[in-house]
């Protein structure tokens, strides 16, 4: 004889509500943990936080006290690592920082400092220049002699990563930059603290480098300025000879 109780699958609305009770139950229990467990101080306390990172210029005193100031009340879990770390990259002298939960009561910080490579412009109090352009001005000022860097914001970048490039061959010259200036027309123009005015011109400014510091040894006087804007040699200002 047919099965006279069969067994029908339930009706679609019916499967819908248990899912949304069930839904609603595990999100329910997930929220009491979270705010009456996991992120209560009492259950999980934040005991430690190191921090770690190459300082010249940047004080660790500073960055404790400012990492403490929102901390207070924090766990381990309810601890803001996003907020954390705006607060830290906004600390003068830091350029970088990572933030990182350590079981089972610990933040790991690693922090990269600002490294100043130029001054930029000639503006009080001073401005300094990092080796990706970045210009940055902590709270302190440093009695830092670095070169000079000239031109608009937004030409940084190129500025630094043309004094890196040349930076390599200064010593080996016998010569210190004292300022690195790009004007509006696109011209490139270096001036030494030994009193040497280079031109390097619009046209690519790192092979006419590259030409003078192949005739610079050979002079057998002290210019006052050379230019290097010709096509087929260079000019030369005030030159003594020394011999």
């Amino acid at each position: 004889m047919p099965n006279e109780n069969p067994r029908y699958p339930a009706p679609a609305w019916r499967r819908t509500i248990w899912l949304i009770l069930w839904f609603g139950l595990l999100s329910g229990t997930s929220y009491w943990l979270w705010h009456h467990y996991f992120a209560n101080p009492m259950h999980f306390p934040l005991n430690s936080i190191r921090i770690t990172g190459q300082f010249t210029y940047l004080k660790q005193t500073p960055v404790e006290r400012e990492l403490s100031k929102h901390i207070v009340g924090s766990g381990f879990f309810s601890v803001d690592l996003s907020t954390l770390h705006q607060h830290v990259i906004a600390l003068p002298w830091v350029a970088a920082a990572s933030i990182r939960r350590v079981w089972p009561d610990a933040l790991d910080i690693q922090i990269t400092e600002q490294i100043p490579l130029a001054r930029w412009q000639h503006n009080k109090p001073a401005q300094w220049v990092n080796a990706t352009g970045e210009i940055f001005r902590p709270h302190h000022q440093l009695a830092l002699k670095l070169p000079v860097l000239i031109g608009a914001a937004e030409q940084v970048p190129t500025m630094m990563a043309l004094y890196q490039q040349i930076q390599p061959a200064i010593a080996d010259l016998g010569i210190r930059i004292q300022q690195l200036q790009l004007n509006t027309l696109g011209e490139w123009q270096l001036d030494f603290q030994q009193g040497l005015t280079l031109m390097l011109g619009r046209r690519q400014p790192l092979q006419r480098w590259r030409d003078f510091t192949h005739i610079y040894p050979q002079l057998t006087g002290k210019p006052r300025r050379i230019d290097m804007r010709y096509e087929q040699g260079f000019a030369l200002q005030g030159a003594q000879d020394t011999n």
